[in-house]
């Protein structure tokens, strides 16, 4: 049997065109963490707070700033820590635990995103139901289910490369990935690429036909529905649907940025991570101050208020989209330009 030596250290190589830039980029990440915890620990605190938040709703919104707070700290003080230290290597063992906080956190939050999207069905389609249907014990379950299913299953598909044998050591990323890992793999991984395929429709698929099915029943009830209740559902639809084109939004980013980086440090996107990170800020911020100023449509029999939300406070909330809607598309284009050049 041939002997193979497995490399346990691998090299991230997208930071090296960070480092002439090495500051302000640590500032960007730096600042974007500490909004991160902050705005999501503000939501959760909100939700806390306030007894008339304590319905599902917003106990998912909960969950979703937490798993918020989850997955920018496994993703952003490693990247801090590497443009501060300037060492680009990570051990097996610590590039292993990324892989499995990062994939576990992008299942749950799509795990409770399509539990949400059920919970809004069963509000506006079903309201003389749903306190059956979510009752207290109910909302337990699916919580304790959204976590539980991801934190399982994953490990035995990660398990799979834990036993592979590296032939490769440089990565093209700031982080490491599940597929990185086993692209750089000695092994034949055929049965892996399937089986992991086939898990991916398993955390994917189902999810995604919960909530496309849940906006189909709720657009019909929208549709022959009075003006009132055609208002009132898309009033309680609203974090949902903030929650769900944050997750889009990041999807695609992160998609896009695979398929325009094929093969190697030509095709180097440095600035890659920025894009959900500054997507989630934008959207924790506006669905924080629609809690603030609308946070009394969670429950079907909740009632739209008398005096409508004041215009200073919905002028903010669209000044601050639009301000880090530019931002965002200012430093995508700086980077772009560098790139080039």
């Amino acid at each position: 049997m041939e002997n193979r030596s497995s490399f346990t250290t691998f090299i991230l190589i997208n930071y090296e065109p960070m480092e002439k830039q090495k500051y302000p980029y640590f500032t960007v990440f730096l600042l974007s963490y500490v909004l991160a915890v902050a705005l999501n620990t503000c939501l959760i605190a909100t939700v806390c707070k306030d007894r008339t938040l304590h319905e599902p709703m917003y106990i998912f919104i909960c969950n979703l700033s937490f798993n918020g707070i989850y997955g920018v700290t496994a993703l952003l003080p490693h990247i801090l820590s590497k443009l501060a230290t300037q060492l680009y290597d990570i051990s097996l063992a610590n590039c292993l635990t990324q892989v499995f906080c990062l994939h576990t956190f992008a299942i749950v939050e799509l795990m409770i995103l399509a539990v949400m999207g059920y919970d809004r069905y069963a509000a506006i389609c079903t309201p003389l139901h749903y306190h059956n249907k979510m009752s207290p014990r109910n909302v337990k379950i699916l919580i304790a289910f959204s976590w539980l299913f991801p934190f399982c299953t994953f490990p035995m598909w990660m398990s799979w490369t834990t036993q592979l044998s590296f032939c490769g050591n440089i990565i093209y990323k700031t982080h490491c990935t599940n597929f990185d890992l086993i692209k750089l793999s000695c092994n034949d991984t055929v049965v892996q690429n399937i089986v992991g395929m086939l898990l991916m429709g398993v955390f994917v698929l189902p999810q995604l036909i919960v909530i496309l099915f849940s906006y189909v029943q709720i657009l019909k009830i929208c549709l022959h529905g009075h003006k009132d209740s055609k208002k009132k559902a898309l009033q309680t639809c609203i974090p949902h649907l903030l929650t769900v084109i944050n997750y889009a939004s990041s999807t695609l980013a992160k998609a896009e940025t695979l398929l325009a980086q094929p093969c190697g440090p030509l095709h180097n996107r440095p600035g890659a991570p920025v894009g959900p990170v500054v997507v989630d800020l934008r959207l924790r911020l506006c669905t924080w101050i629609w809690l603030e100023q609308e946070g009394k449509y969670g429950s079907p029999e909740a009632t739209v208020p008398k005096e409508p939300a004041t215009p200073k406070a919905t002028t903010f909330s669209c000044l601050m989209l639009v301000l880090s809607e530019a931002q965002a598309v200012s430093k995508y284009l700086k980077k772009a330009e560098s790139v080039k050049a």
